[in-house]
């Protein structure tokens, strides 16, 4: 089952495009896939507990998703995971 990740944090990794295809059933196994292929990707997305960064939003087929329970959602074939980078300041 191949998914999509979009982020421009892919970028610098995946030859100057913002796309990746992974495998995986659910948002955690496909994000925890990509960290294996690249690992410095590893601090940008988690945390050293597992848990998603501060400044990073999911999305699923652009569609919102709740924070609390993203990497535990299942994503099917053709599905496509958004990693926006959240931007604060004044």
């Amino acid at each position: 089952m191949a998914v999509k990740i979009i982020s421009p944090l892919l970028y610098r990794y995946y030859g100057q495009k913002q796309t990746a295809r992974i495998s995986g059933k659910t948002v955690g196994e496909c994000l925890k896939q990509l960290t294996k292929e690249h690992a410095e990707l590893r601090k940008l997305i988690f945390r050293q507990n597992g848990e998603l960064q501060d400044y990073l939003y999911v999305s699923i087929n652009k569609e919102n998703t709740a924070r609390e329970s993203v990497l535990n959602r299942r994503v099917k074939d053709g599905d496509e995971i958004y990693l926006t980078v959240l931007v604060t300041g004044g």
